[in-house]
């Protein structure tokens, strides 16, 4: 990961100084790498066309701990139902898959806000939001879009290993009353995470 020197507002990765558009670039280009099933969800994104079900919600009450892998935000543990590009929920399996392929990959996410703390919904809160000012701004291409919104990394133990995410960007917001914080993200990159 590259780490920043908040003297310089440089970043170093791998003993290199780099910039925050050396940083965009990279990441752009891991982008550009990644699989077929990414690159239409993200057509179909700056297309307007949804690739869900209008109206589907994904509701917490079907929600049973033994089926879910834990997901961990901030350190801390919510409950969250987590479905595959296709609206299906994820099989235990899924996460460590992922993190042997290397590849970018498309979840949805929907926590639920009864088991998060108020730090934790305020974080989800103002990340929605940033991500929703990029997302809604027409002034810049909807690759510069994809290199502004703000990442995140999450954990989640599936099966018997801890799996980072890392690099998470939503690029799609369900989110209504009823399931707050309901979005679908891009994942760059899932890694097993040994210090976990």
């Amino acid at each position: 990961m590259p780490v920043i020197d908040t003297e310089s507002g440089k970043f170093e990765y791998k003993g290199r100084k780099l910039s925050r558009e050396d940083i965009s670039d990279m990441e752009y280009d891991k982008f550009l790498k990644t699989n077929r099933q990414v690159g239409q969800f993200t057509d179909n994104i700056r297309r307007g066309i949804s690739n869900y079900e209008v109206g589907y919600t994904g509701r917490m009450k079907d929600y049973k701990e033994s089926d879910h892998p834990d997901l961990l935000f901030n350190d801390e543990e919510n409950q969250a139902i987590i479905y595959n590009s296709k609206k299906i929920e994820v099989e235990p399996g899924f996460f460590k898959k992922h993190a042997e392929d290397g590849k970018m990959f498309i979840i949805l996410i929907n926590f639920n806000p009864d088991t998060m703390t108020g730090d934790d919904k305020s974080e989800m809160r103002f990340w929605i939001e940033d991500s929703r000012k990029v997302l809604a701004d027409n002034t810049i291409t909807e690759d510069l879009k994809l290199k502004t919104l703000p990442p995140r990394h999450f954990w989640v133990w599936d099966e018997d290993k801890c799996v980072l995410l890392m690099g998470c960007k939503i690029v799609q917001i369900y989110s209504n009353k009823k399931n707050p914080f309901y979005i679908g993200i891009i994942v760059q990159k899932a890694e097993y995470d040994n210090g976990k």
